[in-house]
C-alpha cells in the first residue's frame, strides 16, 4: 500500500528530525522498503518494528516456560507487541498534527485495533497448525508465525501515524482494495482454520456415509458422501481432508454468483456479490463444515446463474445448464427442487419469456437433471423408497409445531440483521423502473426484478407455509438467499437510485461495521475452539469439544478388552448419531496414529455402531449394522448421560453387564466434560427396532 507525502512536511512536520540524522545510513538502505514514508520516520518505523517482535517472541516464550498454553502465551505476547506500536508511535507524533487530526486519528486508532485484532486470529490458526501438524511448535516456527503477522501489524500502524493531514481515510485505500482484502482475509482465515477444529457431529456422520459409499441414503442423497470419499482417499482421515470439499463447493459457488451478478449489472457489483458470499454467515459456514449444504448452494448458485442467461437473456444452450445444475443438486439435497416451480412462475409472469414455453428446451433441461438423478431413484426403489417417505410424508405426519418465527430468528443468523434489512430494501423498492446510469430499458430492469423476487420468494412461501404447522430446520433456507445477493451488491455498492432504497441510506453506514463485526466472530470462534482464549472458560459437556481425547480413550479400552478376552468388541454410541459417528472418526484417528497396535486404520468405522440395536432411533446404522448380525457379540456402551446405560431395554438384550465408569474428556489440556461407558456380553437382537426418527439436519 503506497502512501504519499509531500517533501515539505518531512522536516516542518517533525520537530525530532535529529532523530533521523542519527540514523542516516539506515535511513539509506531502508529507502526502497519504507519509500513513500517521510525520510524522518523511517529508521525509527523498522525499528520500533523489529523491537515489537522480539518484545512479542521474548513475552511468548517466557509465559510458555512458565507453564502457560499457547493460546494464551501467544495473545498476551501479541498485546505488548500491540500497545509499543501504539505507545511509541503516538508519542512520537507531534503535538500539533495529533491536535489536527484528533477526529481522524480516532478513526485510525479503530482501524488499527481491528486490524490487530484479525492479525491475531489469523495467527492462531497458523500456530495451531504447527501444533498439529509437529504435535508443538518450535522456536524457529514461533518466529515465522510471529514475524509473519508482525509484518501485517508493522504496515496497519504506518497507515495508522503515518498518513498526512490531507489523505483522508477514504482515499487511503480504494473500495475495490477493501472488498479484495476482505475476500483475502476471509479465504484465509477458512483455510487456516478448516483442519483445526474437532469435526461436527454431523460432519463425522457423513464421513461415514463415505466409508459406506453408495448410490444413495436414507436422509441424504450421496453427493457429499462422494466428495468426502474422493478428498479421504487422496489426503487421508483428517479433519482437513473432510472439510477441504467445502472450500472447493465455496469456490463454485463464489464464481457463479460473481458470475451472476456480472451479467446482471457489471463487474464493480460482482465484486460485493463476491464480498457477501465471503461474509454472510450462511456462506461462510458453508465454505468451512461439510454437509449437503454444501454442494447444494454450489448447485443452486449455478442454476441461478444458468436460468438468468437461458429466461433474461434467452441463451438457448444455457438450458443444458440448467439441467446438469439442478440434477447434480438433488444428487446433494432434495430442495432445490423448488427452482422448478419457481421457473414455471417466472415463464407465466414474465410476458417477454412466456414462450419459452412451448421451446423444446427447458423439457430437456428437465430430462437431464433426471438422469443424473437417477442413481438415487435407483437407490429409493431398492429399499422401498425409503429417502422419499422419510423426506417427504414423515415431516408432514409429524405432530403440530408452529415455527415460523424460526424462520425470521434463521434469517437474521444467516444474513445479519444488516443483511436482512437490505433485503427488505430491495424487496420494497421501484427497481423496475431502471438504472438511471445505465439508461436500460424498464422492460430490462423489470424481468431482472422479478427474476430475483420469483426465485427468493417461491421457495421462501414454501418454507413458511411448512412453517406454521411443522418444524423447520435453521439451514433449510439458507441457499434462497442467493438470488438476493446480486441485488444486495447493486445496493451496497450505490448504483441502486429508487427512492424506496434511499429511505434506507443508514444502511450505508451499518455495513462497515456488519462485515468487521461478523471477520471478528469468526477468528474469535475459530481461535477458541482450536486454542482457547484466555478468561473464557470452555463450557461443561460443550458438544463440538473433546472428541479428539473420547475417541483415543475408548479405543484404549477396546485395545485393553480386545486383548483380554481375545474378542473384537462393538463400540455402541447411545445417541440418535452424534457418538457413534464422533467415536467412528476419532477411533479411526486413534488407530491411525498408534501404529504399533494397529496396521489398519479403518476399525472404527467398521466397529462403531448406534444405539438402534437396543430399540432407538439413528438413521443409517440401522442399514450399516443390522441387529442380526451382532447376535451374541460383547459391546462397550457409550453415552453421555449414566441414565442412558441404565434403563431396563438395555436389559432386556444382553445377557451380562459390567459396572457402569466414567471417561473425562479434555481440550487443550482442561477439562470439558465426561461420558459414561459399560461392557455388556451376550447381545440379543430386536426386530422390531424402528429404522430412524428426525435427525436435526
Amino acid at each position: 500500500m503506497a502512501v504519499s507525502f509531500n517533501s515539505s512536511d518531512r522536516q516542518q512536520d517533525n520537530p525530532k528530525s535529529g532523530f533521523a540524522v542519527n540514523f542516516g545510513k539506515l535511513d539509506q538502505r531502508l529507502t526502497p522498503i519504507t519509500d513513500g514514508f517521510p525520510v524522518s520516520y523511517r529508521s525509527h518505523l523498522v525499528l520500533v518494528g523489529i523491537f515489537a517482535i522480539l518484545a512479542d517472541l521474548t513475552t511468548c516464550h517466557f509465559l510458555l516456560s512458565k507453564g502457560f498454553g499457547l493460546g494464551a502465551a501467544h495473545i498476551i505476547g501479541f498485546l505488548v507487541s500491540t500497545l509499543i506500536y501504539y505507545l511509541i508511535h503516538s508519542g512520537w507524533l507531534p503535538w500539533k498534527k495529533q491536535a489536527e487530526l484528533s477526529h481522524v486519528t480516532r478513526r485510525r486508532g479503530i482501524f488499527f485495533l481491528l486490524a490487530s485484532a484479525m492479525a491475531l486470529f489469523m495467527r492462531g490458526g497458523v500456530l495451531a497448525s504447527f501444533v498439529g501438524l509437529r504435535g508443538g511448535p518450535s522456536h524457529a516456527e514461533i518466529l515465522a508465525a510471529i514475524g509473519t503477522v508482525g509484518v501485517f501489524t508493522w504496515f496497519a500502524s504506518a497507515f495508522v501515524f503515518y498518513s498526512q493531514q490531507e489523505i483522508g481515510f477514504q482515499s487511503m485505500i480504494s473500495k475495490r482494495s477493501v472488498a479484495l482484502g476482505v475476500v483475502a482475509y476471509a479465504f484465509a482465515l477458512r483455510l487456516l482454520y478448516i483442519g483445526l477444529p474437532e469435526l461436527l457431529q454431523e460432519e463425522a456422520y457423513y464421513w461415514n456415509y463415505a466409508k459406506h459409499l453408495d448410490i444413495g441414503y436414507l436422509d441424504h442423497p450421496p453427493m457429499v458422501a462422494w466428495m468426502i470419499w474422493l478428498t479421504t482417499a487422496l489426503l487421508g482421515d483428517s479433519e482437513f481432508s473432510v472439510r477441504i470439499g467445502a472450500v472447493v463447493y465455496w469456490l463454485i459457488a463464489a464464481s457463479f454468483s460473481f458470475a451472476l451478478t456480472k451479467a446482471l449489472f457489471d463487474k464493480s457489483t460482482a465484486l460485493v456479490a463476491l464480498l457477501l458470499l465471503s461474509v454472510l454467515p450462511f456462506f461462510f459456514a458453508s465454505g468451512f463444515v461439510m454437509t449437503p449444504d454444501t454442494p447444494l448452494i454450489a448447485c443452486w448458485a449455478g442454476a441461478l446463474y444458468f436460468l438468468a442467461q437461458a429466461l433474461i437473456k434467452e441463451r438457448r444452450l444455457a438450458w443444458w445448464g440448467v439441467g446438469v445444475c439442478i440434477g447434480l443438486g438433488m444428487l446433494s439435497k432434495y430442495t432445490i427442487a423448488l427452482l422448478g416451480p419457481a421457473t414455471l412462475l417466472f415463464l407465466l409472469v414474465n410476458p417477454r419469456s412466456r414462450h419459452l414455453l412451448f421451446k423444446p428446451e427447458p423439457y430437456l433441461a428437465i430430462l437431464v437433471a433426471g438422469l443424473l438423478f437417477s442413481p438415487v431413484l435407483i437407490w429409493n426403489a431398492e429399499h422401498e423408497w425409503a429417502s422419499f417417505a422419510f423426506q417427504g410424508l414423515r415431516r408432514l405426519r409429524e405432530p403440530f409445531q408452529f415455527s415460523a418465527h424460526k424462520l425470521v430468528l434463521y434469517a437474521l443468523l444467516q444474513l445479519t440483521p444488516t443483511g436482512i434489512i437490505t433485503v427488505i430494501a430491495i424487496a420494497t423498492s421501484k427497481m423496475a423502473a431502471g438504472d438511471d446510469d445505465r439508461q436500460e430499458p424498464r422492460a430490462i430492469a423489470s424481468c431482472r426484478y422479478r427474476f430475483a423476487l420469483v426465485f427468493w420468494l417461491l421457495p421462501l412461501g414454501v418454507f413458511f407455509i411448512f412453517s406454521l404447522a411443522h418444524n423447520v430446520k435453521i439451514n433449510w433456507t439458507g441457499p434462497l438467499w442467493l438470488a438476493t445477493v446480486p441485488f444486495m451488491a447493486r445496493y451496497m455498492s450505490n448504483r441502486d437510485t429508487s427512492r424506496s432504497v434511499r429511505d434506507f441510506a443508514f444502511l450505508k453506514r451499518a455495513w462497515p461495521a456488519t462485515i468487521a463485526i461478523t471477520l471478528l466472530f469468526y477468528g474469535a470462534s475459530l481461535h477458541y475452539l482450536t486454542l482457547g482464549i484466555p478468561g473464557v472458560p470452555y463450557p461443561q459437556n460443550f458438544s463440538l469439544l473433546g472428541w479428539n481425547d473420547l475417541g483415543q480413550k475408548i479405543e484404549q479400552i477396546e485395545d485393553e478388552i480386545e486383548y483380554s478376552s481375545a474378542v473384537e468388541p462393538l463400540v455402541v454410541g447411545m445417541d440418535k448419531l452424534q457418538i457413534a459417528s464422533g467415536l467412528a472418526f476419532y477411533r479411526t484417528r486413534a488407530q491411525t496414529e498408534m501404529t504399533c497396535v494397529k496396521e489398519s486404520g479403518n476399525e472404527g468405522s467398521l466397529q462403531t455402531a448406534s444405539r438402534h440395536l437396543f430399540g432407538g432411533d439413528s438413521l443409517m446404522y440401522h442399514f450399516w449394522f443390522p441387529a442380526k448380525n451382532q447376535e451374541g457379540r460383547l459391546m462397550i456402551l457409550v453415552a453421555r448421560y449414566k441414565d442412558d446405560l441404565t434403563n431396563a431395554h438395555i436389559l432386556s438384550h444382553v445377557q451380562e453387564i459390567e459396572p457402569i465408569r466414567e471417561v473425562e474428556i479434555r481440550k487443550n489440556g482442561i477439562f470439558v466434560g465426561r461420558y459414561f461407558y459399560t461392557v455388556t456380553k451376550g447381545y440379543r437382537s430386536d426386530e422390531n427396532t424402528p429404522i430412524s426418527d428426525e435427525k436435526e439436519n
